[in-house]
């Protein structure tokens, strides 16, 4: 999660929470955050809505403009003009934009939203299995779990250990692939993708730091449907292919 004074990118965050002490109430993301929070409801996120995304203020003169620009500007009465006591009229009071959620979208959404909390808890079991399970392989590095945070698990990264494997990334995740494992890696840092290295010329040593960790990084399968099988399983392949490259 990336934050400033006027907007927070939460894309991912939904619906964590913190807490500044055991006794505090938990405070969610996005409550009190900044002046804006941005929340994205791709297909890949912890509630989706297919595609589209959600910003969220306490701030009623700001969400009204937001609402304003979302639909080309149209004015307020726009968004009521196919109700029953709705007008036909409208006006376009400002050079707004097409960024409105779909109706079958936000449809979709009200049911996720409903269940967000009931999927986070069932990440968060798999989380707490994987912590488990993979707290006694020295080769791997897991993600922290901190006891004042409540983890949307998004993703359930792990660093490998390069120096206690006789293999790097790569050909871990080849060896995951070959057992069946889904997985992915996050994320490519910016200055190695193509358009940077052309136009700005960077390099891996620019950003020496972000290349190390990025050759470090798998995200392992997590997800609200996971079974308790298909975890032990990630366990298993995980904890054998370190046991068999081990320096």
């Amino acid at each position: 999660m990336c934050s400033s004074d006027l907007s927070t990118d939460a894309a991912h965050a939904f619906p964590a929470a913190w807490r500044p002490s055991v006794e505090a109430p938990w405070q969610r993301c996005g409550q009190g955050t900044a002046a804006v929070s941005c929340f994205s409801f791709y297909a890949n996120k912890t509630i989706t809505t297919g595609e589209g995304g959600m910003a969220v203020m306490d701030d009623p003169d700001l969400a009204a403009r937001m609402k304003l620009m979302s639909l080309h500007g149209m004015s307020r009465d726009a968004w009521d003009r196919y109700s029953g006591e709705g007008s036909w009229d409208y006006r376009i009071v400002a050079p707004g934009y097409k960024y409105n959620m779909t109706d079958v979208a936000a449809a979709l959404g009200i049911v996720q939203l409903a269940r967000a909390e009931e999927m986070r808890r069932r990440r968060d079991e798999i989380a707490q299995r994987y912590l488990r399970g993979l707290a006694g392989v020295n080769a791997i590095e897991l993600p922290p779990d901190p006891k004042d945070r409540l983890h949307s698990w998004h993703l359930f990264p792990v660093r490998l250990r390069l120096e206690r494997l006789r293999i790097d990334r790569n050909a871990f995740v080849e060896e995951m692939r070959k057992e069946g494992i889904g997985f992915s890696v996050h994320w490519r840092p910016l200055h190695l993708h193509p358009y940077y290295t052309e136009t700005f010329g960077w390099q891996p040593e620019s950003c020496p730091i972000a290349t190390a960790l990025w050759q470090r990084l798998v995200s392992l399968p997590i997800f609200a449907s996971q079974t308790d099988a298909e975890a032990s399983r990630v366990i298993e392949v995980l904890t054998d292919l370190c046991r068999r490259n081990a320096v």
